[in-house]
């Protein structure tokens, strides 16, 4: 039973609506004094790490240098990231640190997870929160430094946990919540496990087919510590994976190819074990096991689930229908801490919500030359012939009115001008003012790459579902609303250059790169617009803007394959004066040398990104490798499509790329992954 709206509800407002403390006072001194610290030196290697953690059964360690100041602290999810990357175990801890992939390298430790031995869990459990909530730093540990700088210990979410399960805290306002009695009294009843658990259908769900490689790839992109393994019939449930699984997986030099339902029956064979201890130690809101993973009621009391956790040792359990093993959902120690100092119920943003990749300000001034500037007075002419020369698709025009300032001058706008027929000698800044609207962005410089092609594929509108024109282009900006500047520009052909500046497995697969080919994302036949050799080059350029498409292909009455006619063309035929009534075979036959490269559909998105960004290329024509050389192609991959083939922070509906990770979703994802 839900309470009476308007009544006070604890756990939602908070652990006591009176302001109490839900720890009873206790500091992270007194929970951690009794236990040593784990300590890992520079020099050490990840192997040694996972051997300590996986003995010592902690889920995080300091590393210190040779005079025993802390430099960075190692956790299970460290491991994790080693294991998926393919890292050698020999590799020592310092180059880890240093190589950008670590979770919580001296920046990061030093920012944002510290404690002190005098701070109360109360304040510590709100610093875990807010990194959770904020998404950058969603880290379940915090290093306990003495006054004197030295390393106390690791404070971890489950060590929380075990502070709420001491029997004084069992009557804390955080347990319970106030109904109403038919008599009209407030009455305090133990909060359930249904209350704050994961529902199935937003628990990261794994085949027991997948690879070891697929399950950590989940947790990793996600941010998720846990994920559900189950049968290709959605219900038999093999086991539940934490991070801890796969630091004893890399401690044992375990392959990541293996098949996870494989591995996990040789390490929990033999294996109920721990649901039989926990049910013999009599833990309250335990039916079974499944698949050597705990499981508690949905039932259950907070308090019942705080225990088993404490009692076992685990910081996930699996939450099952009252009387059976049917899962309904998941819990962590993390969402326990969640909700007991949240004031608010939380959101936790997503891995998938936050963008990834590099920002569109680190790709413009890595490639500061491409953004092309007209000078004051420029003819369209002008315009034209610097994009041509400078293989861009916009050039930033100076404005001489009293004004000053820049405007953008892109593609799109030479291919209007061609079309209504205007002289390459007309003014560049008086077209620009004439123009009935502007198809670019301003954005960020702090843009993701992500986000970015979210904008660009028209998909995004700040969490609202609005139609957007597709755009290529976006004007990043630096500095306050108040005193903004022009950094350059990012174009579509830009977001394939910020593909080739990943350089580690997670990052590509956070942007979906690692498993999408071009026939999954390009234009196929079928949808392109098309035209006759004996059509004019106006009329070709016309049917780009109409069908708002950035390739025409070209072929006779026979269906004879001639080429292809990209905005390009309407670039080059303006620089170059070339009339609108001009033939498009005749063109064709002129511009051979520079027809647009090729691709096979099974091509790797990655490796299209790599094409467009070594040649400077904005299209590919996508053909069958194994058709003969005059046959006609299957499709056309722009620049444009790429991004669309990216995961975007803001889309309701997910993006090609990354349809692997919501088919991951709730009961039925393993039905949909076997097929």
């Amino acid at each position: 039973m839900q309470p009476k709206t308007g009544e006070p509800n604890a756990l939602d407002a908070g652990p006591d609506p009176s302001g109490a403390d839900a720890f009873g006072g206790l500091t992270v001194g007194q929970l951690i004094a009794p236990r040593l610290c784990c300590k890992l030196l520079l020099d050490y290697e990840l192997g040694d790490a996972a051997e300590a953690l996986a003995v010592s059964g902690q889920t995080a360690a300091a590393v210190c240098d040779e005079h025993g100041q802390v430099v960075g602290l190692l956790t299970e999810n460290d491991i994790m990231r080693a294991f998926f990357e393919g890292a050698s175990p020999d590799t020592q801890l310092g180059e880890w640190l240093a190589g950008g992939m670590a979770r919580a390298p001296d920046p990061v430790l030093h920012e944002k997870l510290m404690a002190r031995p005098t701070d109360t869990l109360a304040e510590v459990a709100e610093r875990m929160v807010a990194n959770a909530i904020s998404g950058d730093c969603a880290s379940h540990h915090l290093l306990v430094q003495n006054p004197e700088g030295g390393p106390v210990g690791v404070l971890s979410s489950h060590d929380l946990v075990r502070a709420l399960c001491r029997p004084e805290m069992w009557a804390n306002a955080y347990f319970h919540h106030t109904e109403t009695t038919p008599e009209g009294k407030h009455a305090a009843k133990p909060m359930t496990v249904r209350s704050i658990m994961k529902p199935r259908e937003d628990v990261f769900t794994c085949s027991g087919a997948s690879t070891l490689k697929d399950v950590v790839k989940v947790l990793l992109v996600t941010q998720q510590n846990s994920a559900l393994i189950v049968g290709e019939d959605g219900e038999h449930i093999y086991g539940i994976v934490t991070p801890q699984d796969f630091v004893r997986a890399f401690y044992d030099g375990v392959s990541n190819d293996e098949n996870v339902a494989d591995w996990l029956g040789e390490i929990r064979a033999g294996p109920l074990d721990l649901g039989e201890a926990l049910r013999r130690a009599g833990a309250p809101g335990i039916v079974m096991t499944v698949g050597g993973a705990p499981t508690i009621s949905s039932d259950a009391s907070l308090v019942d689930a705080a225990a088993t956790m404490t009692d076992g040792e685990v910081d996930h359990l699996v939450v099952v229908l009252p009387g059976t093993t049917l899962a309904v959902g998941t819990l962590s120690s993390l969402d326990l801490i969640l909700h007991a100092r949240a004031r608010a119920p939380v959101l936790r943003p997503s891995a998938i919500q936050q963008g990834a990749g590099p920002t569109v300000g680190e790709v413009v001034t890595q490639y500061d030359n491409l953004t092309a500037v007209c000078d004051i007075g420029a003819t369209l002419r002008d315009a034209a012939q610097f994009l041509e020369r400078y293989d861009r698709t916009s050039a930033a025009v100076l404005m001489a009115d009293a004004a000053g300032g820049v405007d953008l001058l892109t593609d799109d706008d030479i291919m209007r001008a061609y079309v209504e027929g205007l002289s390459g000698d007309n003014s560049a800044e008086s077209y620009l003012k004439g123009r009935f609207f502007a198809n670019f962005l301003m954005v960020k410089s702090t843009t993701k790459l992500t986000e970015a092609a979210s904008l660009m594929s028209g998909s995004a509108a700040s969490g609202r579902n609005l139609a957007r024109t597709p755009c290529h282009h976006l004007v990043v900006s630096y500095g306050t609303r108040a005193e903004q500047g022009w950094l350059g520009t990012f174009s579509a052909l830009d977001v394939a250059r910020g593909l080739c500046r990943l350089d580690t497995e997670l990052d590509i697969a956070k942007v979906g790169a690692d498993d999408v080919t071009v026939s999954k994302v390009m234009k196929p036949l079928s949808t392109l617009p098309m035209c006759k050799p004996s059509d004019t080059l106006k009329h070709a350029i016309t049917l780009l803007l109409n069908s708002r498409q950035q390739a025409v292909l070209v072929f006779d009455e026979n269906g004879a394959y001639y080429g292809v006619i990209t905005p390009r063309c309407a670039v080059q035929a303006l620089a170059r004066d070339v009339p609108g009534d001009s033939g498009v075979a005749v063109w064709l036959r002129r511009m051979e040398a520079e027809m647009p490269r090729q691709v096979a559909p099974e091509t790797a998105l990655l490796e299209a990104a790599q094409v467009m960004t070594t040649y400077n290329v904005h299209h590919l024509v996508v053909k069958d490798p194994y058709a003969e050389p005059a046959a006609a192609p299957v499709g056309v991959l722009s620049s444009l499509d790429l991004a669309r083939g990216m995961a975007s922070m803001y889309c309701h509906s997910p993006f090609v790329s990354l349809g692997w990770l919501w088919l991951c979703r709730g009961p039925a994802a393993c039905m949909l992954q076997s097929e």
